[in-house]
């Protein structure tokens, strides 16, 4: 399950007729709902190709050392197989009872592996989504928005696209944090951030 895309952000403003006071739009027609993908925002900016490029890599090196563990087994097994004429009956079962055990337990020492780095995932995705929430919310104070939308959600049906802060919240992101290597003081959040469980079928989004 993908963080990103199983949940519904809705930025409250604190106090928004201060907010539109504060940060002008330049000319720019305001909306009061926003809208943004989550998952755009995710695999397009720096910081988040950086952390889909890292998991990318522990997946490969799990996949690798699954192919290289499975191959032992099937050498090990063949090497019984071609034993068996030459042992008896009892000491053969005996035989292939512990490399039955030994298979299993392999196994379930892989689905562990497998379903820590799903877990390592989503703690990823959920930091991103910690370390940018302050950044899309300035960015959506200065658009004079007080309630934004996940489109990556499929909660969105139609809305127009001076609306969408997608682009420049990629844009805004990489600007101030770059691949998320740089260290500087947390930004203080200017919002709120509701998460709220998907309640309704997920929807193509379309725009006008």
């Amino acid at each position: 399950m993908q963080l990103l895309s199983r949940i519904w952000i809705v930025l409250l403003l604190l106090a928004p007729p201060l907010a539109a006071q504060e940060f002008p739009t330049l000319g720019q027609a305001q909306s009061s709902v926003l809208v943004f993908d989550s998952e755009v925002v995710f695999s397009g900016t720096l910081f988040g190709r950086r952390l889909i490029d890292e998991h990318e890599a522990v997946v490969a090196e799990l996949r690798d050392e699954n192919d290289r563990i499975v191959a032992d087994l099937l050498a090990e097994e063949r090497a019984l197989t071609l034993q068996r004429p030459e042992m008896e009956a009892d000491a053969f079962r005996e035989v292939a009872a512990a490399f039955d055990t030994k298979a299993q337990a392999v196994r379930a020492e892989r689905v562990a592996a497998s379903e820590a780095i799903a877990d390592r995932a989503s703690k990823l995705r959920g930091q991103f989504l910690e370390r940018v929430f302050p950044i899309i919310g300035r960015l959506m104070v200065e658009r004079g928005g007080s309630v934004m939308l996940d489109r990556s959600r499929g909660s969105v049906f139609l809305a127009i696209r001076i609306a969408d802060i997608t682009t420049d919240a990629i844009a805004l992101i990489d600007e101030t944090i770059g691949d998320g290597r740089l260290v500087g003081p947390a930004e203080k959040p200017l919002v709120e951030m509701i998460i709220e469980p998907n309640l309704t079928p997920e929807a193509e989004p379309a725009d006008q």
